[in-house]
């Protein structure tokens, strides 16, 4: 996969068809990152974007029925990587808050404060929810390993463990 813009580069979010041709645009034009992802709904869009001034990343939740968005995040740490949960209720995101990214959790309504939800001495970056809403599945950077996966139960004693770590990954 090759991306060939920068990362401060306005860009505009939209739909297309089967063949790639621009059908409608989303929200507003802005330095967006990778990995928007459309809620379970498919009502609304989770994407992170930077700010031109601060240079710094914040989560917003873009709601295509009536166009508007909204933030979500307002911490001066970088805020990247968000996906929904099965029901659509919650989102997970990585942050730098503590110098390296951790997994934080948010209403996706935006009420309430961040939550961290899993700290580690290791970046942790999120990729997706279990179909059950049981297993957050995500990233960790191992020195030993590399990059690995990772499951995190969200009920019980919420103790993760790996799902694949091996150096051949």
């Amino acid at each position: 996969v090759y991306q060939s813009r920068r990362i401060d580069e306005v860009t505009q979010l939209g739909w297309v068809d089967r063949a790639g041709k621009p059908l409608e645009s989303i929200g507003a034009t802005g330095p967006y990152q990778n990995h928007p992802r459309l809620a379970p709904d498919g009502k609304r869009v989770v994407v992170a974007r930077m700010d031109v001034k601060t240079r710094r990343q914040d989560i917003y939740v873009i709601d295509l029925t009536r166009g508007t968005e909204s933030r979500l995040t307002f911490d001066p740490a970088d805020d990247s990587l968000p996906v929904w949960s099965r029901d659509g209720n919650r989102i997970v995101w990585a942050s730098n808050r503590t110098g390296t990214h951790q997994l934080y959790q948010k209403l996706a309504s935006g009420v309430g404060q961040d939550e961290l939800l899993l700290q580690s001495d290791a970046p942790l970056l999120p990729s997706s929810w279990s179909v059950d809403g049981k297993f957050l599945l995500y990233g960790r950077t191992d020195p030993k390993s590399g990059d690995d996966l990772w499951v995190l139960p969200l009920e019980g004693d919420r103790k993760p463990f790996p799902f694949l770590q091996t150096a051949f990954w």
